[in-house]
């Protein structure tokens, strides 16, 4: 059996039961109404010239980040990398959010990397370890772990590490590429740390995140010809949240999400939206002739994040979630989400300079969680990613 020593989670589901506020069908109901109600309220966002308010920080041949005053370009930089990637889980709803309060895995994360091969025993040999994390040697689809973990740590993480270099080169940060990849790894191990609380023992699908697949992403996308690539004919970017800290300590409105609008669509102007990282939501992209994107999803997001308490397999149960996001040559201005997912029901994000609010520098957030518990802040353009919040309710 994995040693644990065990933790308080702050929000659970009640066992045995499903969610009952939003059913499946509510969601599909919310979210083709957000889609319908789009086309005009997306006139409230800035254009090119609105945004000229504040200066706009362009590095020539970035392919990510375009250093613009508005939008989620706003809220870049490290913290914001180190709250949305570093604890993407805490998007489960079994999971602690009070990330000071926390027994993390360190000796997890340490014991996966040096006792690599027991732990591929512990998984049931080479064999089948490989054939589930790293290729697919087998037809069976639902032991392909493989899939999010190319889509997840190396696409993901890939571009976040890009975007971040891309940051720092237009900050004047020095050596860019090497302190975007040291905050990108550091993320990665916060995030296994973090997903696995008061463990000891170590798992190969830990040691394999570490030492192939996010190294993998950062390599890959050090190339120009992959950045250029995925961010030209695929339109990928970096979607991350305005995570926020409430003042009692509270992890709040994080995510980082990878988004592609694939130019194979049967209806003229649009493309195929995917948007992958513990969420998969597939749906449409309308390319509006004033230069806005309005793309309307309905897919998976996770809901709880199951550990196998002796091969360290993780599982995740998938919540049915969607919603409309609204950006601007791959800037993202708002964003209107529904799920089943009890602790992010209904979330609503609007980056900075969507709005004239202290000279367009303010961005703001809501997240309505089951029982009409409510959390909502603020983000600050040029804070590094870091928000505020509050809320009532438990």
């Amino acid at each position: 059996m994995i040693k644990t020593r065990g933790e308080k989670l702050a929000f659970r589901e009640r066992p045995g039961t499903r969610p009952r506020a939003v059913g499946r069908p509510v969601v599909a109901c919310v979210v083709l109404g957000l889609a319908l109600a789009a086309n005009a309220a997306a006139q409230a966002t800035p254009t090119e010239t609105d945004s000229a308010r504040v200066s706009d920080v362009r590095t020539p041949g970035a392919f990510f980040y375009q250093g613009r005053a508005w939008g989620n370009d706003a809220t870049e930089g490290p913290i914001g990398v180190v709250l949305n990637k570093g604890y993407a889980v805490a998007q489960f709803n079994n999971r602690n959010r009070y990330i000071f309060d926390y027994d993390y895995g360190s000796r997890h994360v340490l014991n996966s990397i040096t006792e690599f091969g027991a732990n591929v025993d512990r998984y049931g040999g080479w064999r089948e370890y490989i054939g589930d994390e790293i290729f697919p040697t087998s037809l069976d689809w639902i032991g392909w772990k493989w899939a999010p973990n190319y889509f997840g740590h190396v696409l993901e993480g890939g571009m976040t590490y890009r975007r971040l270099t891309e940051w720092n080169r237009a900050h004047g940060l020095p050596l860019p590429s090497v302190t975007a990849a040291i905050v990108t790894m550091g993320s990665a191990v916060l995030n296994e740390m973090y997903s696995h609380p008061g463990w000891i023992q170590g798992t190969a699908a830990t040691a394999t995140d570490l030492l192939f697949f996010d190294p993998l992403g950062i390599l890959l996308f050090s190339f120009d010809g992959v950045a250029r690539f995925v961010s030209g004919p695929l339109r990928g970017n970096i979607w991350g949240s305005q995570a926020a800290l409430t003042f009692d300590g509270e992890l709040v409105n994080n995510g980082n999400n990878f988004v592609l609008k694939v130019p194979f669509s049967p209806i003229p102007r649009t493309s195929i939206f995917v948007r992958g990282g513990l969420a998969f939501t597939p749906g449409l992209t309308f390319h509006r002739s004033d230069g806005l994107d309005v793309s309307v999803a309905v897919g998976g997001e996770g809901r709880i994040q199951n550990i196998d308490p002796v091969t360290g397999e993780e599982t995740p149960e998938i919540a049915v979630g969607g919603g409309v996001f609204v950006d601007r040559d791959g800037t993202l201005l708002w964003s209107v989400m529904a799920s089943e997912t009890a602790h992010r029901r209904f979330v609503v994000n609007v980056y900075p300079g969507v709005f004239d609010v202290a000279g367009g520098r303010l961005g703001g957030w809501l997240i309505v969680r089951r029982d009409w518990h409510v959390r909502f802040g603020i983000s600050v353009a040029g804070a590094l990613g870091l928000g505020l919040g509050t809320g009532f309710g438990p």
